[in-house]
This record gives C-alpha cells, sequence and structure tokens, in this order.
C-alpha cells in the first residue's frame, strides 16, 4: 500500500475524498488531512506519504509554495494537483515541479481513480527498478568483497570501490568469520547440500537484516561462505553473540554441524586477506577443537590477547629524559614500548590512547604557549586526532619518534640558552617567562619591568646577575637558537623565520645569527636536511 496524505482548505472536498473513494482497492491508504500547506509540511515527517493531492488556493500557505517545500525535502513524493483554478501559473508549476496530474474540480471519482491507478502503476515501477538495483547492489557488494579476500595485496582502488558500494567506512574495527557447512566430499554438491546452503542463507539474510554492526558475506561454495563483520565491540564473547545463534539455528534446523572460524580483529581493510587466511586456519582447527563449534584464532595460535599499555611511570620517565634533552633514553624507551608490541594481536586503540596521553603530556610540560609550537611543528599539531587516522603500530612508532625529535630540537635550544627556571629567583622566572611568550613582538625591558611592577634599572641589576646576560643578550640568543630550531623543522625560508622570531628586518637579524652562531643564515641552513612529521 502506498500512503496517501489529502490537503485541501475545504473541509467538505477532504471528506468527499476520504468517504467517496475507496482508496484500499487501488493499492493507496489514507495516512492524513491536512487544511493548507504549512499543516501538511509539519506532518511529513511522521505520516511519511509517497502521494500528496493537494489543492492549489489555500490560505497560510498555498498549493504552490507546498510543492516548492515538498519537493525540495522529499523529493521521491508524488503530487496530484486537484484544483478549481485552471490558471497558467499553476499548470506551469506542475510541469516545472515534475507533478504527477493536474485533476480540475469538479472532478467525476473514476477520473481521480484513474489517474491514481497509473500512478500506481508507475510507483511499482520504480519499486521494481529499485528492488533490482538492491539485488545488483548485494551482488555487486559480495563480488567486491571476495576479491578482496583472495587478493594478498588489495589496491587502494579497489578498497575504496568496496567501502563506497558497502557504504561502510574504511577505517573502522572488523573481523573476518568463515562458516563451513560439515558436508562430505560426496555431498557437497548434492541437492541436499543445496538445501543446507539455503537454510544457512535464509539465516545470514535474518541477522544482516537486524545486526546493528555492518556486516556484509561472501559465497565461496554451497558449503563454504565469508563474513565481513564491522563492530564496535572489544569483547570477544559479544562480537560472536549473533554467531552462536547462526550455528544453534543451523544445528537445529538442518541437522547437520556448522564450523565458525574467527579471524583476530583489524582496522585496515588493506588487512583483510590476512584476516581471511586467519579464519580459514582457524576451520582447520577443528580436527583439534571438534567440529560444529566457534574457533578463535588467537585462542588456537596461543597469541597474547593483552595490548600492554604505557603506565603512568613510564610516561614520566620518557617525559623526564625529554625534559633532559636526553635524545638516546627518550628513544629507547619509545623503542622498548613498540618491540613489546611485536607478536601480538594488537588492539590499536589501547596503543593510540597510550601514545596519546604520551604525547599530549609531553606537549603540556614543554610548551606554555601555542605560537610556539606552531613554530617548533610547522603546523597546528593535534596529536589526539592525527594518531586516530593511524593504521598501523609501525605508523605510529615513526610518528611518535619524529615527533619528539622536533621537541627534543627545541629543549636543546633552551639547554643550549642554559635556562633552568629553578635557579633563578621569581621575579627572573618571570621575566624570562615573558621573553619566551611574548620574543616575537617587540620586547623592550621598561615594558617587562612594568609588567612586573620593578623598576627597569632592578630587573636590569637582577637579569645581570643571576643569568649572566643582559637582558637584551638573552632575547637575542634566544631568538636566534629558537631561530636554529625553527631552520631544523624545514618549514620555513629565513626572511620567515626572521619575521617569526622577532627580527621584522632580515639584515639585523643576519648579523645577530652571525654573532651567536658564527655563520649566517642561509649557510647554518644547508647544513642539514629538514625532517618531516607525517
Amino acid at each position: 500500500m502506498y500512503k496517501l496524505l489529502i490537503v485541501d482548505d475545504e473541509p467538505l472536498v477532504r471528506e468527499g475524498l476520504r468517504e467517496s473513494i475507496s482508496w484500499e482497492d487501488y493499492g493507496f491508504t489514507m495516512v492524513g488531512e491536512a487544511s493548507n500547506g504549512a499543516e501538511a509540511l509539519a506532518r511529513m515527517a511522521d505520516a511519511q506519504p509517497d502521494v500528496i493531492i493537494t489543492d492549489m488556493r489555500m490560505g497560510v500557505m498555498d498549493g504552490l509554495n507546498l510543492i516548492h517545500s515538498v519537493k525540495k525535502d522529499y523529493p521521491r513524493v508524488q503530487i496530484v494537483i486537484l484544483t478549481a483554478y485552471n490558471e497558467f501559473t499553476y499548470a506551469k508549476a506542475a510541469i516545472d515541479n515534475d507533478v504527477f496530474s493536474y485533476i480540475s474540480k469538479p472532478a467525476l471519482n473514476e477520473e481521480i481513480i484513474s489517474v491514481f491507478c497509473r500512478l500506481r502503476e508507475k510507483l511499482d515501477e520504480e519499486l521494481r527498478i529499485k528492488d533490482q538495483l538492491s539485488s545488483y547492489q548485494n551482488y555487486r557488494t559480495d563480488e567486491l568483497l571476495l576479491q578482496l579476500l583472495l587478493n594478498p595485496k588489495p589496491s587502494k582502488e579497489s578498497i575504496c570501490n568496496f567501502t563506497r558500494c558497502l557504504g561502510a567506512p574504511e577505517k573502522e574495527d572488523y573481523f573476518i568469520a568463515l562458516l563451513e557447512i560439515e558436508a562430505d566430499k560426496q555431498t557437497a554438491y548434492t541437492p541436499h547440500a543445496q538445501h543446507l546452503s539455503l537454510v544457512l542463507g535464509e539465516r545470514l539474510d535474518y541477522h544482516l537484516s537486524i545486526s546493528k554492526n555492518c556486516i556484509c558475506r561472501a559465497n565461496l561454495s554451497l558449503t563454504d561462505t565469508a563474513l565481513l563483520v564491522f563492530t564496535e565491540s572489544h569483547d570477544f564473547q559479544q562480537q560472536i553473540l549473533f554467531l552462536k545463534d547462526i550455528s544453534e539455528y543451523f544445528s537445529r534446523t538442518a541437522d547437520t554441524a556448522l564450523t565458525i572460524g574467527v579471524s583476530a580483529t583489524f582496522r585496515n581493510l588493506s588487512s583483510i586477506h590476512q584476516a581471511y587466511t586467519q579464519a580459514q586456519k582457524a576451520v582447520a582447527a577443528k580436527s583439534r577443537a571438534g567440529s560444529g563449534k566457534i574457533i578463535d584464532y588467537m585462542e588456537i595460535s596461543g597469541l597474547s590477547t593483552e595490548t600492554p599499555a604505557l603506565s603512568i611511570a613510564d610516561i614520566n620517565e620518557i617525559i623526564g629524559s625529554l625534559v633532559g634533552g636526553e635524545e638516546r633514553q627518550v628513544k629507547l624507551a619509545v623503542n622498548k614500548y613498540f618491540d613489546s608490541l611485536e607478536n601480538r594481536i594488537v588492539d590499536l586503540q589501547i596503543v593510540r590512547s597510550s601514545i596519546t596521553e604520551l604525547t599530549t603530556a609531553a606537549l603540556q610540560r614543554v610548551f606554555s604557549n601555542s605560537y610556539t609550537l606552531q613554530l617548533v611543528f610547522g603546523r597546528n599539531i593535534r596529536p589526539a586526532s592525527d594518531i586516530q587516522e593511524l593504521s598501523t603500530t609501525a605508523e605510529i612508532r615513526t610518528y611518535t619518534l619524529a615527533f619528539f625529535e622536533r621537541i627534543l630540537l627545541n629543549v636543546q635550544c633552551m639547554k643550549s640558552l642554559q635556562i633552568s627556571l629553578k635557579q633563578y629567583s621569581p621575579i627572573v622566572n618571570d621575566a624570562i617567562a615573558y621573553i619566551t611568550a611574548n620574543y616575537a613582538k617587540d620586547i623592550k625591558i621598561a615594558n617587562v619591568a612594568a609588567q612586573l611592577h620593578i623598576s627597569e634599572s632592578r630587573l636590569m641589576h637582577l637579569f645581570k646577575h643571576e643569568t649572566g646576560k643582559t637582558f637584551n643578550n638573552f632575547l637575542a640568543e634566544y631568538r636566534v637558537r629558537l631561530a636554529e630550531t625553527i631552520m631544523k623543522s624545514g618549514h620555513y625560508k629565513i626572511y620567515e623565520i626572521s619575521d617569526l622570531v622577532g627580527y621584522k628586518n632580515p639584515i639585523t637579524f643576519r648579523k645577530a645569527f652571525y654573532k651567536i652562531v658564527g655563520s649566517i643564515p642561509s649557510k647554518y641552513k644547508q647544513q642539514g636536511a629538514p625532517d618531516e612529521l607525517s
């Protein structure tokens, strides 16, 4: 039955349409009435009609505006105009908006019924085509999945085609379940095997319809079916609940055992062949585990299912080495963690969470403002989102090492200035903090003194006494050492770096750089190739 909504400002017309025509005899059921266009639009979401029959001249919102709104927001809804006003404007609007039919009042029931019979044929044809497209879509998806399962190195294009066809995200946890009907070779291609395949297929269709997870299947043979299951659960028992239901239903209905092999959980679809191979090995283990069971690849392989996370002590140790500029210790600690993930079926989300906690804690400890952060990394860095985009432990390891290498450049800059806030008085500490936060501006010692509520001469004396440098010399050296760090990042040209660190005149920057480093900026930059943080 197709759903019909009647819109007319005359109650007698609505009643006549409702009572004088047996709509269900012609394939329609009434889902509501409205006295104007605004009222009809308010009922669209709940009624969800397939067809609207509407008058044109009505108060509040007329039929013309109703048609425009419906065709914009509900383009698949068919519209029939029933009006006493045969104006050219309305006829043109009907044509422009692809209105199905235009009926003039007064109209005989036979005329209205004839229009709606033709409309039902049109809707039936659209539904038939939609079903054919859906069947083809399912067939296409199954075929693409089969190609991915059998190809050890699927192309990015084939993966994109599959995810687009299935409507599933490319990066979401999934596993492969291989279902094998226990039929011997002599009966594998008999009508009995075909019957067993139909029983299993019916149950799979049911679960594909009711499952909250995105599931796709590929029929390998009459007795073998592979399922690709996307899941948000990391609980194995929770993941396989629907497989248990399929197994029990099949065994009870077909009086035949169904063995199911389940792979580990993966995230990147480029690893789908590996997951399929694991599921095959799990099914092959039925000689030990027994037929008619759900066999977990990780369990039969003796692989660890626990992914280690960085402890608070681990994080503090790495950050301590980082702050101390101990590059070797930082790299050793990071590599030690990733080495511990070898020979495991890794839960990548645990790894991502650990490294996100580590990297964000490092940023908080080392940097006090976003401006310096941008200079060191060459962009607005967001470890929490960056790390979520990485698909393997190898990618996360590379990112983490490059991340700390970039920070160590900045730490070494601070060390070269021998800045240790613990050794200075609060006033000098505050002055240094002001420099590190405002070095890109035109800083005058008078402004800093005013900010710290101290005389300029007193600040100059304390600063020189405690740091061994005048305020202006310290500021110049900080800017130059920071410029060194920025050069090593490889993201800026010399004139850009000059401006970034507070020298608006590149010649002044060149002189200051040469005085402190002993080399002009252009030659210094050529000494090493930039690193990239991917």
